[in-house]
């Protein structure tokens, strides 16, 4: 049975409409994603930018290495961090830290580069680092340059949602050259 020549243009055009629909559900979100990304990752580079300025400090001394040492130091972070998780989140989440501490573990975990330093007493409690997004290793090239037992100075965004009670997750991390 065939349908009637208004009822087939009414068919066609249910058809087109439900096409476009189920178009916009789908490459709605992916294309949203992107610009999410693309918007934090131009924040997270403008608030390196202004991190800088704590480097340039600390080069033209301004700051005391060992004041730099102490204040930023894995342990001290790590400290205030596991004093109270839920403060740290809501003070740090989501901003930049400059973080000072010996290498612990270098490794490839999910085709990105990480590295480790241990942090704390306990023997699970480190500070991660990364800079990768979905497989893009963004700083390989930097990671490659050290090793484990050297002390090096990283900036990267903490993110309190990935930290868990014994590991702070830092990412978009860079190692900055003092």
């Amino acid at each position: 049975m065939n349908p009637e020549p208004s009822n087939k243009k009414l068919y066609i055009r249910l058809s087109i409409l439900i096409i476009v629909i189920i178009a916009i559900v789908y490459f709605v979100p992916a294309f949203f994603e992107q610009y999410r990304y693309s918007q934090m990752e131009a924040e997270a580079q403008e608030e390196l930018d202004r991190a800088q300025q704590d480097t340039i400090k600390l080069a033209q001394a301004k700051v005391l290495r060992s004041e730099f040492e102490s204040s930023y130091s894995a342990d001290a972070w790590f400290e205030k961090f596991h004093a109270n998780k839920i403060a740290f989140d809501q003070e740090y989440d989501g901003q930049i830290l400059d973080v000072n501490g010996t290498i612990t573990r270098i490794s490839n975990d999910y085709s990105c580069s990480v590295i480790e330093i241990k942090a704390g007493a306990g023997i699970f409690d480190k500070l991660v680092f990364n800079n990768c997004n979905y497989g893009d290793d963004k700083w390989q090239k930097e990671v490659i340059e050290v090793a484990v037992g050297e002390t090096v100075h990283i900036r990267g965004k903490y993110n309190g949602t990935e930290s868990g009670d014994f590991e702070m997750d830092l990412n978009k991390c860079h190692i900055i050259k003092d």
